[in-house]
């Protein structure tokens, strides 16, 4: 959380030095730091549960994130190929796909 504080204050005072462009750069990288950490903690949490799988609502329980926030990370963690999901009636079952082991020839 301090170093979280120490960026946004930093990121006023250049904004003040340099302008607009410069925070709206710096606002976009700290964006994406976050964003990367709470993906690895998705992930981190459904390599713990297994291949049973975990629920958006049970990752936002587990996680403290906003559902939207898990959702997200989600659709872009599916979308990269890392986890899978399978639906069970109305509910989809998230887990991190199993990797493959190359056999060299």
């Amino acid at each position: 959380m301090f170093i979280y504080l120490t960026v946004i204050t930093l990121t006023k005072l250049l904004y003040l030095v340099f302008g607009f462009k410069l925070k709206l750069i710096l606002s976009t990288i700290l964006f994406t730091i976050m964003f990367t950490w709470e993906e690895e903690a998705v992930i981190s949490m459904l390599r713990k549960h297994g291949d049973g799988g975990l629920t958006i609502t049970d990752l936002v329980k587990i996680s403290g994130l906003s559902r939207s926030t898990v959702r997200t990370i989600l659709a872009k963690l599916d979308g990269a190929g890392k986890i899978s999901f399978r639906k069970i009636g109305m509910a989809k079952l998230y887990s991190v796909k199993k990797r493959s082991k190359s056999v060299k020839v």
